[in-house]
């Protein structure tokens, strides 16, 4: 903030709020702060690594609409320029991964397919096993979210088993999180008659 006050330029404004959101939880960003990051970002031309970290750092803090709206312009403004770096790459998947589970968590079905398929398409090779564990269980999310909870509760149990057998028990901790708090947003599919079998 000290620099951005000497400089009056927007990237040290853009510096100070993703250190701001990352980590003050004391002191979350306002909405004008939030509007700032989103429309410098959803106007950029060309998104750079700079942008990949902004986004990630901030992502928190945007409704799922705008992480759906942004993370398709990331998408479309920077898979040129990140995919000659694999650290880029990784963060680009990230993002398409995290935003994949607010759009489960929200109970939104084709906004969760759409990014299921960019996910797919960016991973291009083996060294992604997390990821493509991640993306089978977003799957099972999705599948429970188009009415079939038996299949889409089998692929949630198998990516939960996989961690179990990678002696991970920080990732099942999470990942058994995530469910439970999946189920609690979409209680639909706890009443379900296939969710009972």
């Amino acid at each position: 903030m000290w620099e951005y006050r000497r400089t009056k330029t927007s990237h040290d404004y853009l510096n100070y709020l993703k250190i701001k959101s990352h980590y003050d939880q004391a002191d979350p960003l306002t909405i004008e702060e939030r509007q700032f990051i989103y429309d410098y970002l959803f106007k950029i031309e060309t998104w750079t690594h700079y942008e990949l970290r902004l986004f990630m750092a901030t992502l928190d803090s945007f409704s799922s609409d705008q992480v759906f709206l942004l993370t398709k312009q990331m998408v479309k403004n920077g898979s040129e320029t990140i995919d000659v770096n694999w650290n880029h790459q990784a963060d680009f998947l990230y993002i398409i991964l995290k935003a994949a589970l607010m759009m489960a968590l929200a109970g939104k079905e084709k906004e969760l397919s759409t990014l299921i398929e960019l996910a797919q398409q960016s991973i291009h090779n083996q060294q992604y096993l997390y990821e493509k564990s991640e993306l089978h269980f977003l799957s099972g999310l999705r599948l429970c979210l188009r009415g079939a909870v038996s299949e889409g509760r089998q692929m949630v149990r198998k990516t939960i088993q996989v961690f179990k057998t990678l002696d991970a028990p920080d990732l099942v901790t999470l990942y058994e999180s995530y469910w439970q708090s999946f189920l609690t947003a979409n209680p639909a599919i706890v009443k379900s008659n296939e969710f009972k079998e």
